[in-house]
């Protein structure tokens, strides 16, 4: 990938615009020519049964190559036909073909509207009718979206998956994410904020921040992550009851983004002319968990009863106004509450004093429990509304608002060993271990509360209007949307009503046992005090309150989009032609703000000094409550006492100048702006063969990327004066004179002097031209072969814009000390890292049954150059003084990105099967099941970063359904995936994300013809995720690093349509 000129670019797109308008006017003439002895066709394809208009009906005139495909309001047209007598042939998949006569009368456009139906589905009456029974047709929802996404694939120019979004049942919470982790080549991927539900998705087994995600062909702004820096789309803020369907398209075609190397994913809105008549969908239901599943107020970890059982309701209404103009209105509100714990294990590999433990003979030094239940809520209303300004052409306006909380607190114990094995008295006992046990050193243990997990609210709000018009005659197509969308976000806990956290210790000097270790916890932990007596950890008099954190990060994203698309048909040749050009424009900024902030405990006394107990703040309602993993009764606090305190008594807490001083600097370090502004264009074509056969697409698009960034500039030289000539002005004695203004080391006097908010400012240019080409053949109606072979690219993240170095003692994400005794990390960012770039050859075959089923299997390849590595080791002295760092970091993680040199290689088989099981006898009527599955191959040298990749992935399914009746189950598989690198365990050690296979069940049950009983539950079997941490010479009994649970989602409600 090479930097060019924006005259180049210019350049070939006046070339390409020549060579369009020359084909065009050429066409203009021999079209001209042909109308006064041809006519034309149009009208609207719809399915008779559910009265929706059909996309991507195929559309053709028997006997020729003149073929239509309908568009997302059903609507067709056919140009250009000879006068006479000629039959029209239409397909859908999973309904019943149909051919009408028709008389084509020169110089005129025919109206041809088209029903379709199933026979099979919908059945018939005596005289062979098709008899719509509306208990039938009301329970086909599932069966209709199915094969409305079979049909999408099978028509595609390239290779895509397409779900329709009735095709999977009820989605939990309305979230995009669920719905698409039982796709093909689809892996959902949570995180803490989600709450157990799907956060991003991984295409292909692909890094998250690999996955293009918009919505209408045009990207939106996202904030759901909460470092601000990422690429990845949180799928918390767009809900899905506003989506007609989703196409995953595996290979970019040159109209499509070229940074897709992964795959890009489309949502498409619904439109009020996708229905002949107007619609109410609704569904009113409560949610909870199968821990706390009461519908009475129950104590919660804010030390407040809460109810635990929360109301939902979602409605979407289509309204087809008139003929050319409809409304679409939809809103959610989903509610539930979710338990979430997990326990991380810390494993040493040294301790001071003791002899035998290492990397391959570790021992059990730290067991935390984190409690951090949270209430999420998802609200969303949209209103889309759709003109037919001109007899072909739509113009669409689409607003959307929504928001998305999620409150949670914290409760959590760490319990630690400590890695002295001296005993302090030396009359103590020492450490000592083995594979099933740790008996610490006396006085060497610790305890510590709160200091895991957050208390804090997460709010992410999104506005976005878009702008779309679309024109098609049969001859020319012409595509034009503008967008912009605005997105805001953060963590936010004192203006809420809690610290983030409270740093409680043991008052006294302890001792802390582990035994009976097994893959998850110490079934035994026992603490003593330096007279070998038993301390108990339930008694809030024997800790002291250390300090309080809050940690507000403000993040704002801006996009805006403009995109045009402009295709001419090319009757001039004798088999179907077209040519296509078009543009895009994209404008993202994204603005972060992150502080630190820390006070000390003062107590009642105010008197630093003297240890305090946090009995002041203790629970008074949750209390005497079950965790999970067998804990009960633990010192928990709440946050929320702890502020109230101090707001009634400022003395309580304090801080430090130091401290003040340490927050400006990190509120300086932490605050960024980002702008990429993306400018493509594009020339493609599209060709039938053979009969229509073989069909080719292809082209070439041109993509720019301009970056620019804001950080922090630092000038250490910035404390002396200087002479007019600009050397340092010196004393007698030769030392350098401190300017006055710049105060003491380490004063806030001398931040302002050395540090420029957002100071630095850093630009970066790519670009290149990207190929592709689609082979489809039609080795039988329904037997396909597809070739595709793309050139891409791959953005390096937001962070490798602006030059900063992060020096963190803790995981700032989610607050748990680092149990593999690296004090803290250091990440130093590379801005120089150039994007991935990769050249894709895909080949996949298809097979469409005759009962609307599909089976496909395919192979692919990625050859990517520019891979990203990652070099993770435990900094030295040499690499502190590389870095400009205080020698004091020396033994932390030091983490920096680069590009390693030579090619990296993905190879990737995967399959899709989709099917009832009628085949099988009367009863497979009722059945139907589907899967599909994805293996990668991932190979590059020893320096590739393929932490993220996921390379196993499967889901499958099974429906029944009934006259009133249905079930759907279906399983979602990941395979195990390697994270990031743990230094402290081996030069190839790393975590890895467990396998883990979870089932979800969906019922409903009629109860009139257009009123429904739904149940549903998430992950039923409660399988948690499990995170490993290991390399070649680990242990088996110290592999296991954290359990984490958030138990099974249950819904129960009503919906129904009028």
């Amino acid at each position: 990938m090479t930097t060019r000129s924006s005259p180049i670019c210019t350049a070939i797109a006046c070339l390409a615009l020549v060579f369009t308008s020359t084909v065009c006017s050429a066409a203009a003439a021999t079209t001209a020519l042909a109308a006064q002895a041809t006519g034309a066709i149009s009208g609207r394809v719809q399915n008779v049964a559910t009265g929706q208009y059909l996309n991507n009906a195929r559309v053709t005139v028997k006997g020729t190559e003149s073929v239509a495909f309908t568009d997302q309001t059903g609507s067709y047209r056919l140009t250009g036909l000879p006068a006479g007598s000629t039959v029209l042939e239409v397909f859908f998949t999973g309904l019943d073909p149909l051919q009408l006569p028709v008389t084509i009368r020169a110089g005129e456009v025919i109206e041809q509207d088209v029903s379709l139906t199933s026979a099979t589905r919908y059945g018939t009456d005596a005289s062979g009718t098709v008899k719509l029974d509306s208990f039938v047709v009301t329970t086909g929802r599932e069966t209709d979206g199915a094969a409305i996404a079979i049909n999408e694939q099978r028509f595609a120019p390239n290779i895509k998956n397409v779900v329709a979004a009735d095709a999977l049942g009820d989605v939990m919470d309305g979230n995009v994410g669920e719905f698409l982790k039982f796709m093909p080549g689809v892996t959902a991927e949570y995180d803490r904020e989600s709450g157990g539900s799907v956060a991003s998705v991984s295409v292909r087994g692909f890094p998250t921040a690999q996955a293009v995600v918009s919505g209408d062909g045009l990207q939106m702004a996202n904030t759901g992550n909460p470092q601000g820096s990422s690429r990845v789309f949180q799928f918390t803020q767009v809900s899905i009851n506003n989506i007609s369907r989703i196409e995953v398209t595996k290979v970019p075609t040159p109209s499509t983004p070229a940074d897709s190397m992964a795959g890009s994913i489309d949502m498409v809105s619904k439109s009020a002319f996708e229905r002949k008549d107007a619609q109410l969908r609704y569904s009113v239901g409560i949610s909870g968990n199968h821990r706390t599943a009461s519908v009475q107020k129950v104590p919660h970890t804010t030390d407040e009863r809460v109810y635990k059982v929360l109301p939902s309701f979602t409605f979407d209404y289509t309204l087809p106004v008139t003929k050319n103009f409809g409304l679409v209105v939809t809103g959610q509100s989903q509610n539930r509450f979710i338990e979430m714990q997990w326990v991380p294990r810390g494993f040493g590999t040294t301790a001071t004093g003791v002899s035998g433990a290492s990397v391959s003979r570790p021992y059990l030094q730290s067991f935390q429990l984190n409690s951090v239940p949270r209430a999420n809520t998802r609200n969303a209303v949209g209103l889309k509304a759709d003109w037919r300004a001109t007899p072909n052409g739509v113009l669409s306006l689409n607003l959307e608002r929504s928001r998305f909380v999620s409150d949670r607190s914290n409760a959590s114990i760490l319990l630690s060993t400590g890695t002295n094995g001296v005993p302090n008295p030396a009359t103590g006992l020492p450490l000592t271990f083995g594979d099933n046990f740790t008996s610490g050193a006396t006085g060497r243990g610790a305890i510590t509360i709160g200091n895991g997990g957050a208390g804090v609210r997460q709010q992410l709000d999104t506005e976005a209007v878009g702008l779309r018009y679309r024109f098609d005659d049969g001859n020319w197509r012409v595509v034009a949307a503008l967008g912009q969308s605005n997105s805001s976000g953060g963590y936010q806990d004192t203006i809420h009503g809690r610290f983030r956290a409270l740093v409680i210790t043991n008052r006294i000097p302890v001792r802390v046992s582990f035994a009976q270790i097994d893959d998850v916890r110490p079934q035994s932990i026992q603490v003593f005090d330096n007279s070998d007596r038993s301390f108990d950890i339930t008694n809030l008099d024997n800790y002291q309150v250390n300090s309080a954190t809050s940690t507000p990060r403000v993040i704002r994203d801006s996009l805006a989009n403009g995109k045009l698309d402009v295709r001419k048909t090319l009757p001039m040749f004798s088999f179907p032609a077209a040519i296509q050009v078009g543009g895009l424009r994209r404008v993202q900024v994204r603005d972060v703000r992150r502080e630190s902030i820390n006070w000390n405990y003062n107590g009642p006394d105010g008197n630093p000094a003297t240890p305090d107990s946090p009995s002041l703040f203790r629970n008074t309602v949750y209390v005497n409550q079950s965790e999970n993993f067998g804990f009960k009764n633990l010192p928990f606090v709440s946050t929320a006492n702890a502020l109230r305190a101090f707001q009634s008594n400022p003395t309580l807490f304090s801080k430090t100048t130091a401290q003040t001083t340490a927050e400006e600097l990190f509120r300086l370090n932490n605050s960024e702006r980002l702008q990429e502004a993306v400018t493509a264009g594009y020339v493609q074509a599209e060709l039938g063969l053979f009969q229509n056969r073989l069909k080719v697409l292809t082209g070439v698009r041109y993509e720019r990327t301009d970056a620019d960034g804001q950080g922090i500039r630092t000038d250490a030289n910035a404390v002396w004066l200087r002479n007019a000539d600009g050397s340092f002005a010196r004393t007698a004695d030769g030392a350098r004179i401190r300017r006055p203004e710049a105060g003491a080391v380490g004063s806030l006097q001398e931040l302002a002097v050395t540090r420029r908010e957002r100071g630095t400012k850093a630009s970066r240019t790519y670009d290149g031209y990207y190929p592709s080409l689609h082979l489809t053949y039609q080795i039988r109606e329904n037997l396909l072969v597809r070739l595709a072979y793309a050139k891409t690219y791959g953005r390096p993240d937001f962070a490798s814009i602006v030059p900063n170095t992060t020096v963190d003692e803790t995981d700032f994400g989610n607050a748990t000390p680092d149990p593999n005794q690296i004090p803290g990390r250091i990440t130093t960012r590379n801005t120089g890292l150039r994007p991935w770039t990769g050249d894709n050859y895909d080949l996949s075959v298809e097979y469409y049954t005759p009962q609307g089923g599909v089976f496909s299997a395919g192979a692919f390849r990625k050859e990517i150059s520019n891979f990203f590595g990652n070099a993770v080791k435990v900094a030295t002295a040499a690499d502190l003084e590389l870095l400009e760092l205080d020698p004091r970091y020396v033994g932390w993680q030091i983490t920096t990105a680069f590009n390693v040199p030579g090619t990296a290689r993905v190879d990737g088989v995967e399959f899709n099967a989709r099917h009832s099981l009628r085949a099988l006898g009367s009863w497979g009527r009722h059945f139907s099941a589907f899967a599909n599955g994805t293996k990668l191959r991932l190979q590059g040298g020893t320096d590739s970063d393929f932490s993220g990749f996921i390379p196993e992935s499967a889901n499958w399914g099974l429906d029944f359904k009934s006259k009133r009746f249905s079930v759907m189950a279906n399983w979602n598989h990941r395979g195990q995936q390697r994270l990031g690198r743990i230094a402290a365990l081996g030069t190839d050690a790393y975590e890895y994300a467990k396998a883990r296979t979870r089932l979800d069940l969906n019922v409903d049950y009629q109860l009139r013809s257009n009123f429904f009983l739904y149940a549903s539950a998430q992950n039923i079997f409660d399988v948690p995720e499990t995170l490993l941490r290991f390399g070649s010479q680990t242990p088996g009994y110290a592999r296991g690093y954290q359990v984490l649970t958030t138990g099974v989602q249950l819904t129960l409600g009503v919906k129904g349509t009028f």
